[in-house]
Parts: structure tokens; C-alpha cells; sequence
């Protein structure tokens, strides 16, 4: 350690180069860096998704999900399948667990994806399995849209595509989707009386489409030069080439073609989903980045080419830019960088306000040198500029110059003590070396076991213990080296500054003559404290509102909408539009919607994409709020105002359901308690779900409930005569696929025009799809060539609505959703209610079984895993302070001052008036670390000056005098720490509530925290000396000895030394007749390179016992002014 400082010390030239080299090769890092709203992320999740067109729930469970849950069930390693058929759509999500790594989980996709491509056995009708994978490189980085003041939807879709084709082309862009568009296809609409009338079967039909549009390659010619490839060409090219296509001819030459047998159009392809922007029909382009993408710069260049486009709009199209992920970002990196400057400028304020502007200078820049060296390790780490990281580096700004003040303050006493540059830097250096390292430790340990979250929420916060680590110990290095080597050439005026007398006027003096008063009733001040501390902690009880995720930091929310059973698309948008007028109605009046986008189709919440089931009496729409500058009321305000809004619509009849749900920043988990039970029938499930929602409905904090077990729209089944089948040379196959064609149609093949693939769909009549009981006039074609009507095949049978089917694990599960008012109705309170009715149920239906899961469920097990890192930081920190102090006793003096951090933590959210949120639960664990580092550098003196149990005349006269000489480390250590984040705290670079609530915990209560240290640490540590002193009168030994060493030396240990000294980094009181304070060891100063000091100055290697006459002669008194 000393070689590497006298490598900087004595080499000025090489710190000049090292300080700029790093500050611009960190600073150009910065500057070619990708900056990402999140870094990579994956979630612990992934979802196949099947789409089989016209299936009911039962047919998609039967050939979709459970072929698919009966292969993956195969593999190891799984949490939990849960599955949901519904309409035409089977959904299997796999759950892998929360401890799999990244790797492990990759390997698992893979496995996956060759289950799904191994698939044999799945209905010809049905799609593939598509896997989706959920991270943040799924997240839309920006949304444009689309709507027609005439409602032109062709005008649309033409546009939209127009606008595809433009953005496509930019580079790193991923994918971009269009919603609310409908696909381009040809119709091929038969007519049944021509097919009777030519003798046709819509199976020949089919396969004479199918078989005319082909192109097989035919080999190469063996020619020994000029081969050529040889290719049979029979595609079809447009509509025309359909409508002429042969399907029957005779020797004659007489061709029976298809625009014989009905019409041929281009259409467009049935709706599922329908989308509306600001109460009008609309598209919408949602575009992705690729993975190496830069989130700012790809937008600005989608920005740029959508507003170039925009401009060629006709008159009666709008274009609405609706998402923009940069945003934030933006906001976040200049919010950083005012912080930023805004901290170097009070740091440096301040220390030229108590040193002197050449310490103030280097310590600054030195705050720049370790921002500069972050930037330029970040790479190595897999870290870019994202949300997290900045996150990190507003938390760290304020720390960074807490080490280089302490020594910049210690070297400053030192140098102003009558020592050389060179010798004041290795003193400070040995001296500082094991209390500034440890104080560094402390905080870094406090945020450390943030490495060990599990799950994607451990991934997200990732980037924090990792940026910070990396802060403070580059900061660490600057202080130690190059800080102590641009201090220790810089000038210095002899005499007392201008900064000296006003800190003395300002604080030093008005704390001396206040602490000898505290000190002198230090068991009065102690119980004062106490009782500040539990008259503090039962306030925050009372009346500081905890939030896990508080309506402030959202920016949007999404209304639920359910019409009644059984409404097409068409009415259930008939129906949504009065409560899109409202919410027009509503924005006139405050003026604080960006937009609203209406989903009619579906109620998937997910920001990633995760599909749900599909009904078309659901409809979901998404407001977007302005941002909080461009508004003038809160977001909690407006969402009040929209759910007074919602009320009248629920009392109507017209919507069975409506709701208000605050938009997900991640993954969806559904309602705040979600109850699955699983097993038995589904009459046994809807029972007991029934009688656990009377459970809840009547007790206050009960908003409303929502449930999986609704049937479906009325189903009609058709039910087929064997014996009739059978005698006409008929299958049930033959049936099936004739029906589909009428009422659906099916997609028999694809032509490509104009670089687009177009399906080509074959339907029958129009009358028929009208109503199914003009299915008996349908005519089916036998392979004898004879004409079966349906009616002596076919009959009707209506049954229930189809329920969507649900699995978890294989097993059939169904599922309710309580939204609670957490204010009202503690949700573990519910889960209690619940569990204890439940018991009582089982009791009839013993093969059911309850989970419980939800926001509430995933909330609870982040709180486990903060209130396990929490515990076990404080251990960490706890270990190291044994390790210094070789004390049992000493660290938990220096630990008490941590529940006073909560003081001012609750405090300070009160006067602010924001709830305390998951984010400022993160500042406290934080805080912990931090707070603990002004009471080391005070109890170290302390001990150091007076050792416990070896009394001392007028002790709390020198309890003040000690702690009086760590006053400027304490009071500047906090400033500069507080001053970093009070940029964040007044929100002076804009109000971020993801920021703000971890800034002002760990500012509000390291404030509190230092008031407290420099007076309650003192009392505390005098009463420990009482009862030491106390304590080796009664049994020879004082507390901290038979606590520490005293074990070693009854081993045969290390007996010689007491415990007090041996690893102690300041020096022992060395008699008491002569004060060490008026000494100075000539032995250490070389005569040839310094004078003897003339101030406070501190023996480098103290004598251990009062010193003898030979001693005394290495001992001279200092010269007083």
C-alpha cells in the first residue's frame, strides 16, 4: 500500500496522467454507450400460444392444450403449467423457478421449442404453436396511430401498410405490429344450387384450387455446358387466374370454372380484435428495438420519418403519437445529469466554504474522476445507461465524496499542524487506512445482498448494488492516491482561514457549548432520545401511509369492460362508445389525457404481450395521462375522478362489469388477491368460489370481485346420425368441414401479389352463415356422386355456453379475483378469512385444494426478500465492525444509530406528503450502510482517546472535547451527501416518483442520523464507559476486554497487548500526567524534509504504558501560539 502511494506521491506527472486519461477515455464511453429503459431482463415465464379458428373451449382443450401440457410435463426442472383454452385459442404458460439462471432458463426454451416442433398429432385446421418469450426486448419502445374522420377503414389500412414499409427499413428496429388492421384476402363464395346444378362437392373444389397452385422445381439438365433448372409452373397469380381456374371439364371442351360456381372478391379477414384511438376507429404501429438497439436514437429516427409522413396525410386521416419509451429515459438522464452538476456545484461550495478552494477543487474533481471511471467499467459489467443505472448512480452521487472529504479534512489538520505535503499524505494514509475502508464496506454491504433477489424483480435490481460497489470503490482508490497526491503539492497559507472561523462560529462553537450540558446528563439525553425514537416510530405507525407501488408513479391506467353475453364486436362497440364520449367529456374539463386506446376483443393488461382469452363482449381501454409537468392534478386526483366517472355505467345493467385497474409496469398477476382452486368438477369449484366471495362482499375494504367460471355465449351442437352416415358413404368428416366452410370458411391456399401473401378463403352461401337453422337445406355430395341434403344427416341440440377451461399442472383449477382497498381490508387478514372458511368447506369436498396468488401474493414475497436482505445486511455490516473494532460491544453502539435513520425517514415523507413506496423500503436497507459511517468516525475517536474501563476525571468534559474534534468530519461527510441528493429531493430536475422516495430516505434520515450521532453517540458511549469502569471493579476486567481479547488471552493468545490498542487506527491515550495531544514523536519526522508540527498532531506509534524518563526524552512539548 505504501509503495503504490509513493508511486503517485512522488510522481506528479503520472497522477496528472491517470486523473485526465480516465476522465476522457470514461467521459467518450459515455458518449458511445446504448442507453435502454431496462437491461436486458427475462421473465421467469414463457407462453405457448395455438390458434384453431371456430373451436370450441372443449375441442381446443382435447387437441391443443392437453397434447401440449402431457409433452412438457416431461421436462425437469419446471415450476408450474398453467393453462386456459378458450374460444379458438389454446394458451399454455410454463413457469421455470424464481433461482434458474439465465442460462439454464435458455436451455429450457430450446428444449421447449423442440417439444413444439415435434408435435405430430394436431388438428390440420389449427396454427402452430408459437413460443413467446417475455423480456424487456418484448417492450414496445414506441406506439403511432392511425384514425379516419369518415371512418374509412381501407383508407386506413392502406396508410398503415404505407407506413410499415417506411419504418421497416430502419436499422435496429425489431418488429413492428399493426392492431386493429384486418388482412387482405380473396373470397371464393359458392353458391349452393350451382353446385347441385354441376354435380360438385365442395371437397372437389378445394382440391382443384390446391392442386392448380403449385410450383415443384423438376430437377437440372445433364447438358455438359449451359444447364439450366427445369420447374413446373401451375401458380395462381391474382383473382383473375382464380375466377378462370378449370375445376371440372369434359371431352367436349366444356369447362365448368370458378366464377361459374359463385363469386370471387378481395376482402378483408374476420375481425377478433377491434381498436379505437380517442373514440374513433384507428390502427396502431407498435414497434420494438433490437437487442443491441439504442433506445433514444431509434426513436428519434421513428419520430423523424413518422413526422416526415405525416405531412403527405389526406385531409380526413390523423396520426397520433401515442407511446414513446425514450421519454422517460430522457427525463431520467437529465434529471442525472442537473443532480449531477447540481451535487458537484454544492460540494464544492461547500468544502471551499470549511477547508479552502484548492481541497474543495480536488475533492470535487475528484467526484468527476470516479463518474468518469464508472462509465468506462460499465461494459465490462454487461451494464448500458438504463432506468437502474441511474437509478444507482442518484442514490451514489451524494456518497461519492465521503471518503475524500474525510481525508481531504484529516490531511488539511495535518498539513495546517506544520507537516510536509509528502509526510501529512502517509500519515493520513495510515491513519485513515482501516476507518474509511470499513466506512466504505458498511455501504457497500448495505446494498449488496440486492445481488440475491431472486426472480426478474432481483434482476431488475441487478444494476444497483453493482453501479454503487463500483462508485464508491473507484472512489475509494481516487481518495486514497490520487486525491492525497494532488493535496499533497498543492500550497497551503500558513495561519487560520476565513473557513476555520466561520465553521467554528457557524457550528464549532455553538456544539461545544452545547455538548458538555448534553453529556453531563447524559442518561437525561439518552432517555430523551429513547423517547423521541418511540414517539417517532408509533407517529410513522399511525400515520405514514406504506405503499407497495403508490398511484403517483403512474402515468396510466385501463378501464375493464364486459357487456352482456352473447354481443358481437359491432355492439359491444356500440356499447363502449358512451364511455369513450365521457372520457372526452372528462379531458375537456382537466385537460390530462394524452390518449385512450379501446381494445374491443380481449382484457390483456400485460406490457410485454402475454395473450388472454378472447370473447367479444370484452373490451379494455388504456388511458394515457399527460406528464405530470404538462397537468395540474395528481395522478391519484384523476383516477378518483374517472371511477366517479364509472359509476353511472355500472348502475345501468348495460355493463355486468367495470372497473378500474392501474396499468402494469410488468407482468400482470392479476387482481390484489387472486384464489385458484384446483381439482374436483367445475359445478364443485363454482360452489365453493361462491361461498368464498359472501366471505369478503360484505366487509369494508371490499371493492369487487372477478371470476374465471362464466359461461360462454349459448353454443348449438350438431348431432350427427351414424346410420344415415353410414348408408350414404359419409363421415363425421365430411360434416364437419361443410360446416366450417359455411359459417367460417377455410383458408385452402395462398397466392402472393404485389410482394403480399393473400389467403384465399372458401365460403358457402350468405343465407346460410345467417341462421343455423338453414343448415338443413344444405346439400352435401357423397363419393357415388349423390346429393344428401343435411336435414336427413344432421340435427340440432342447444347447450350451455362454453366456459374457457383452465388447467394448473394438468389439473382443472378455476380462479377468483378480490380488489381490495388496502387501506381498509388488510389482504393477509382476507387470506385468513378465506383459508378459515375454506377448512370448513373441504370438509365436503375433500379433493379440492387453494392457492393463493396476485399482486398481493408477489408483493409478500419481495417483502420476505427485502426483510431477508435487510436482516442480512445488518449482520454484514455488524461482522465488519467486529472485525475493526476486535469488539463485540462497540459495534452495537455504533449500530444503535440506524433505528434513529428511521426518525428522520418518517419525518421527511410526512413533510414531503408522499406514501412510502417499494422504492423508499430499497433507501432504507441503503441507509443502513450509510448512517453507520459518521458514528464509526466518532466512536473511533472516542475510543481511541478515552478506552473503556479505566476511569477518568471529568468525563463528560472529555467526552465533549473528543467529540468536539470529529465535528467537521461528521457535519461535512452529511452535507455533502444530503447536498448530492437535494437536487432529487426538491425536484428540481423534475419530479420522478420512482427516485424520489429512495433519495429522501436515505437524505431525511441520514440528517436525523447525524443530529444524533454527534450528541446521543457520545451519552451512549459515556454510559458504556460508566459501565465498563463499573463492570472491571466488580470482576477485575473492563466489559469491552472480556467481551474481545479476554478470550484470546485465557486461550495462551496474544496476552501482551489489551485489546483497546492492537488493532485500533488511532492512537491510545499514552498517560495521565501528559496528554498525547501536547506531544509529538520526534523519532517519525525526518529533520531533513520537515519541522516540528506546531498543531494538534497525534503520535504515529503511541507508547503503549506511561512513558519512562527514557522515553520522555523522544517526547517534546509543542510550541502554543
Amino acid at each position: 500500500m505504501n509503495t503504490f502511494l509513493e508511486l503517485f506521491l512522488h510522481n506528479k506527472k503520472l497522477t496528472n496522467l491517470v486523473f485526465f486519461a480516465v476522465l476522457l477515455y470514461g467521459f467518450y464511453t459515455l458518449s458511445i454507450s446504448r442507453r435502454e429503459i431496462m437491461g436486458h431482463l427475462q421473465f421467469d415465464f414463457a407462453q405457448i400460444v395455438t390458434a384453431y379458428p371456430g373451436a370450441t373451449q372443449k375441442d381446443v382443450e382435447k387437441s391443443l392444450t392437453n397434447p401440449i401440457e402431457e409433452r412438457l410435463r416431461e421436462l425437469e426442472r419446471i415450476d408450474r403449467i398453467v393453462s386456459t383454452s378458450t374460444e379458438g385459442l389454446s394458451l399454455v404458460t410454463v413457469f421455470f423457478p424464481v433461482d434458474l439462471s439465465p442460462a439454464a432458463k435458455d436451455k429450457k426454451i430450446i428444449e421447449i421449442r423442440g417439444i413444439l416442433d415435434n408435435l405430430r398429432d394436431l388438428p390440420r385446421e389449427s396454427g402452430r404453436p408459437m413460443l413467446k418469450e417475455f423480456s424487456t426486448d418484448n417492450l414496445p419502445i414506441y406506439e403511432v396511430g392511425l384514425t379516419s374522420e369518415s371512418e374509412d377503414r381501407e383508407a386506413l389500412e392502406r396508410t398503415a401498410e404505407a407506413l410499415k414499409q417506411r419504418l421497416r427499413y430502419i436499422d435496429r428496429i425489431g418488429y413492428i405490429g399493426v392492431e386493429g388492421s384486418r388482412e387482405r384476402e380473396i373470397h371464393i363464395q359458392l353458391e349452393s344450387q350451382k353446385l347441385l346444378e354441376y354435380q360438385l362437392s365442395l371437397a372437389q373444389v378445394t382440391a382443384a384450387i390446391q392442386l392448380n397452385n403449385v410450383r415443384i422445381g423438376g430437377g437440372t439438365t445433364s447438358a455438359y455446358k449451359d444447364k439450366v433448372d427445369i420447374y413446373t409452373l401451375g401458380n395462381l397469380k391474382d383473382r383473375r387466374d382464380i375466377e378462370r381456374l378449370i375445376v371440372r371439364s369434359n371431352l367436349q371442351g366444356r369447362h365448368v370454372r370458378l366464377a361459374d360456381l359463385g363469386t370471387v372478391s378481395y376482402q378483408w379477414s374476420p375481425e377478433d380484435i377491434r381498436l379505437r384511438l380517442n373514440g374513433r376507429t384507428g390502427i396502431s404501429l407498435i414497434i420494438t428495438k433490437s437487442k443491441d438497439a439504442d433506445v433514444i436514437r431509434t426513436v428519434d429516427k421513428l419520430k423523424e420519418i413518422v413526422s416526415a409522413f405525416e405531412k403527405d396525410l389526406p385531409e380526413d386521416l390523423d396520426l397520433h403519437h401515442l407511446f414513446d419509451l425514450s421519454s422517460n429515459l430522457k427525463k431520467n438522464l437529465g434529471a442525472t445529469a442537473t443532480n449531477a452538476a447540481i451535487g458537484f456545484l454544492l460540494l464544492f461550495l461547500t468544502l471551499a466554504l470549511f477547508l479552502n478552494f484548492t481541497t474543495a477543487w480536488w475533492t470535487s474533481t475528484g467526484f468527476l474522476f470516479t463518474l468518469a471511471a464508472l462509465f468506462a467499467l460499465l461494459p465490462a459489467f454487461d451494464l448500458t445507461i438504463n432506468m437502474m443505472v441511474l437509478l444507482a448512480l442518484i442514490i451514489v452521487v451524494g456518497m461519492l465524496a465521503d471518503d475524500s472529504m474525510i481525508i481531504a479534512e484529516h490531511l488539511y489538520t495535518h498539513r495546517k499542524a506544520g507537516l510536509r505535503g509528502i509526510e501529512s499524505a502517509k500519515l493520513t494514509l495510515k491513519e485513515l487506512l482501516l476507518p474509511v475502508t470499513a466506512s466504505i464496506s458498511t455501504t457497500i454491504i448495505a446494498f449488496l445482498p440486492y445481488l440475491f433477489v431472486p426472480g426478474a424483480v432481483g434482476s431488475m435490481f441487478r444494476p444497483i448494488p453493482i453501479v454503487i460497489t463500483l462508485a464508491l470503490l473507484i472512489s475509494l482508490f481516487e481518495a486514497f492516491f490520487i486525491l492525497t497526491s494532488h493535496l499533497a503539492h498543492s500550497r497551503l497559507r500558513p495561519g487560520k482561514s476565513f473557513q476555520e472561523v466561520l465553521f467554528g462560529f457557524l457550528i464549532q462553537r455553538p456544539y461545544e457549548a452545547l455538548v458538555p450540558f448534553v453529556l453531563r446528563h447524559r442518561y437525561l439525553a439518552l432517555l430523551g432520545f429513547l423517547g423521541i425514537l418511540g414517539t417517532s416510530l408509533w407517529i410513522g405507525y399511525q400515520r405514514l401511509e406504506v405503499v407497495f407501488n403508490p398511484r403517483e408513479i403512474l402515468e396510466n391506467f385501463d378501464i375493464i369492460v364486459e357487456t352482456d353475453l352473447g354481443d358481437s364486436l359491432d355492439a359491444t362497440t356500440e356499447k363502449v362508445a358512451l364511455i369513450e364520449q365521457a372520457l372526452l367529456g372528462f379531458d375537456s374539463k382537466y385537460k390530462a389525457l394524452r390518449s385512450f386506446t379501446t381494445k374491443i376483443g380481449h382484457h390483456d393488461r400485460d406490457a410485454f404481450g402475454k395473450v388472454g382469452s378472447r370473447r367479444d363482449n370484452w373490451a379494455i381501454i388504456k388511458v394515457h395521462l399527460k406528464e405530470p409537468h404538462a397537468r395540474e392534478h395528481s395522478t391519484p386526483f384523476l383516477v378518483a375522478r374517472v371511477e366517479e366517472l364509472l359509476e353511472p355505467f355500472k348502475t345501468g345493467g348495460m355493463f355486468p362489469l367495470l372497473y378500474l385497474k392501474d396499468q402494469n409496469l410488468g407482468p400482470d398477476f392479476g387482481m390484489s388477491l387472486n384464489v385458484r382452486v384446483i381439482g374436483g368438477t367445475l359445478e364443485e369449484r363454482t360452489a365453493v368460489i361462491g361461498d368464498l366471495t359472501t366471505v369478503l362482499e360484505n366487509r369494508k375494504g371490499y371493492k369487487y370481485h372477478v371470476t374465471d367460471t362464466h359461461s360462454g355465449k349459448q353454443q348449438i351442437g350438431i348431432v350427427l346420425d351414424e346410420g344415415n352416415l353410414s348408408r350414404f358413404g359419409l363421415t363425421s368428416s365430411h360434416i364437419a368441414h361443410l360446416v366450417r366452410a359455411i359459417y367460417m370458411g377455410d383458408i385452402v391456399t395462398t397466392i402472393r401479389e404485389g410482394g403480399e401473401s393473400i389467403g384465399v378463403r372458401l365460403l358457402m352461401d350468405r343465407p346460410l352463415r345467417d341462421d343455423y337453422t338453414r343448415l338443413d337445406d344444405a346439400v352435401i355430395l357423397n363419393d357415388l356422386g349423390q346429393l344428401i341434403r343435411l336435414k336427413h344427416l344432421i340435427s340440432f341440440e342447444p347447450q350451455r355456453g362454453g366456459e374457457d377451461l383452465h388447467h394448473y399442472n394438468g389439473d382443472p383449477c378455476s380462479t377468483v379475483g378480490f380488489e381490495l382497498d388496502l387501506d381498509l381490508l388488510n389482504p393477509l387478514l382476507a387470506k385468513k378469512h378465506l383459508l378459515e372458511r375454506f377448512a370448513q368447506l373441504r370438509e365436503d369436498h375433500p379433493d379440492l385444494q387453494i392457492l393463493f396468488e396476485g399482486e398481493i401474493a408477489e408483493q409478500q414475497k419481495l417483502m420476505g426478500s427485502m426483510q431477508i436482505i435487510g436482516l442480512v445486511a445488518i449482520l454484514l455490516i455488524y461482522t465488519i465492525m467486529v472485525l475493526l473494532f476486535d469488539s463485540f460491544f462497540i459495534p452495537l453502539l455504533i449500530s444503535s444509530i440506524i433505528p434513529f435513520g428511521l426518525v428522520g425517514v418518517i419525518y421527511g415523507f410526512l413533510l414531503k406528503g408522499i406514501p412510502l413506496s417499494m422504492f423508499g423500503m430499497m433507501g432504507i436497507v441503503g441507509l443502513s450502510g450509510i448512517v453507520v459511517n459518521d458514528a464509526i468516525v466518532m466512536i473511533d475517536a472516542l475510543r481511541n482517546k478515552l478506552p473503556p474501563g479505566r476511569p477518568v476525571p471529568n468525563l463528560a468534559e472529555r467526552l465533549a472535547e473528543v467529540s468536539s474534534t470529529r465535528v467537521r468530519a461528521v457535519v461535512l461527510t452529511t452535507v455533502t451527501t444530503v447536498a448530492g441528493m437535494l437536487p432529487t429531493i426538491l425536484e428540481i430536475g423534475g419530479k420522478d416518483f420512482v427516485i424520489l422516495p429512495m433519495c429522501l430516505a436515505v437524505g431525511s434520515g441520514l440528517f436525523f442520523a447525524t443530529l444524533v450521532t454527534l450528541f446521543f453517540t457520545p451519552a451512549l458511549y459515556g454510559a458504556y464507559h460508566d459501565l465498563s469502569c463499573l463492570f472491571r471493579r466488580r470482576i477485575g476486567e473492563p466489559l469491552a476486554e472480556v467481551t474481545g481479547v479476554t478470550f484470546r488471552r485465557m486461550t495462551g493468545g496474544d496476552s501482551a497487548r489489551p485489546p483497546s490498542r492492537t488493532n485500533s487506527p488511532l492512537p491510545s491515550d499514552p498517560s495521565p500526567d501528559l496528554e498525547d495531544e501536547d506531544l509529538i514523536d520526534l523519532t517519525e519526522i525526518d529533520p531533513t524534509k520537515s519541522r516540528p508540527a506546531r498543531g494538534k498532531h497525534p503520535p504515529t506509534d503511541p507508547p503503549q504504558a506511561i512513558p519512562k524518563d527514557s522515553d520522555r526524552t523522544k517526547l517534546l512539548p509543542k510550541l502554543r501560539r
